[in-house]
């Protein structure tokens, strides 16, 4: 339920642009996501599935404006998607890049793929593939109408079996004054 009351949220935040943006605060893209990979690297070790993170945040940052709970979910559930279907002894990795007007971040996983005639319904409310279980098939749905909310876009590079890669496109935030 709370899955279908977020999407009606993220409805509503798209016909409203204004009241969204002000709710965004900036932070750094880096340290989020390596703490969801320290979060998430037992579930993933119980499975031998190694999780990296390039660049390492050590060396690093990237500075992103989001609403962080939203933005804390887009990258949950595909991180939780990614470990599910890699295989055991697999790898997840996720590549953070930037440039001037936009921050770019993959998430590859080494799973079984999403064939070609299903690609973009992957990213429909309440598709599954015959494979997904008691999945509700709302976390790429989800995960889609957050990067829209905030003028991104959540696409699937390549859906290829032993590496499916989604691709995240983020504006890039207005320098600091």
């Amino acid at each position: 339920m709370d899955d279908l009351l977020l999407l009606a949220r993220q409805r509503q935040e798209l016909s409203d642009p204004a009241a969204a943006q002000r709710a965004l605060v900036r932070f750094d893209l880096l340290e989020l996501l390596d703490d969801l990979i320290r979060c998430y690297s037992a579930q993933a070790r119980q499975r031998s599935i190694r999780l990296s993170l390039s660049p390492d945040p050590a060396s690093h940052s990237v500075a992103i404006e989001a609403r962080s709970e939203q933005l804390l979910r887009l990258f949950t559930n595909l991180l939780l998607n990614a470990i599910r279907y890699s295989p055991s002894g697999g790898q997840v990795a996720i590549e953070v890049s930037t440039s001037a007007r936009q921050i770019t971040v993959l998430v590859i996983d080494q799973g079984p793929g999403i064939p070609s005639d299903a690609q973009e319904q992957v990213f429909e409310r309440f598709w599954r593939s015959s494979d997904q279980g008691g999945h509700s098939g709302l976390g790429l749905a989800i995960a889609r109408s957050i990067a829209r909310s905030h003028g991104g876009e959540l696409s699937l590079l390549s859906g290829e079996p032993g590496r499916c890669t989604l691709q995240v496109l983020w504006p890039q935030p207005p320098p600091i004054s």
